[in-house]
């Protein structure tokens, strides 16, 4: 089964309904997902029957947990050493901007239903979106610091501009969580929404 799902529900015809659905492995992004998402995004952009996309993740604990380290730090480390990897897993490395949409116009407004916690590369791909709804369980991080690591994807260049600058750096810098509550207090998202009337209110707006 697919595990980047691209769905126009009848009853809207003009929107895209994007599902990141892996929620075993808290919808976390495999190469193959990279470009499977990559394309997508692809696909609304050229479509100008799309006028609306919504995404969204599969199960209910998690929106999207951001890179499947097992699999692309590996294919990583191989690269830099300068060796051969295969054209796929190139691919999905290449896709990376693509899919967190960095760097990409998506020419279509989009919509997060944050059905759970939004950690890491899904924090930034939420980032790119014009209007977030999320359930009262959802947590949001920026993870990378605490790993070592730097946040590649929109945060640093977007979360200052969307929500105060004292707030942006706490996240960036402490890689703490915050909860939906205070997610809505400081601007992050548009509203919190109960669970089965997520994906309705998207689709809605």
């Amino acid at each position: 089964a697919a595990m980047i799902r691209l769905d126009l529900p009848a009853n809207h015809p003009n929107v895209a309904l994007v599902t990141i659905d892996r929620p075993e492995r808290a919808n976390s992004l495999d190469l193959a997902m990279l470009r499977d998402l990559a394309a997508a995004w692809r696909r609304i952009a050229e479509d100008d029957d799309i006028r609306c996309a919504v995404l969204t993740g599969g199960g209910e604990r998690v929106f999207c947990a951001g890179m499947d380290m097992t699999s692309t730090i590996p294919v990583s480390q191989r690269l830099a050493r300068g060796e051969r990897v295969a054209a796929e897993e190139f691919e999905g490395l290449r896709s990376v901007a693509t899919a967190l949409l960095a760097g990409f116009d998506l020419r279509t407004p989009l919509i997060c239903a944050v059905n759970g916690h939004a950690r890491a590369g899904g924090f930034d791909l939420m980032l790119a979106s014009e209007i977030r709804y999320c359930v009262p369980a959802a947590t949001f991080a920026l993870e990378e610091v605490a790993l070592g690591l730097y946040p590649t994807g929109n945060a640093t260049v977007l979360l200052a501009r969307q929500i105060p600058w004292v707030h942006a750096h706490e996240l960036m810098l402490g890689a703490q969580p915050i909860d939906a509550e205070r997610a809505l207090r400081i601007g992050l998202v548009n509203d919190v929404v109960a669970p089965e009337e997520l994906l309705p209110r998207a689709l809605a707006m």
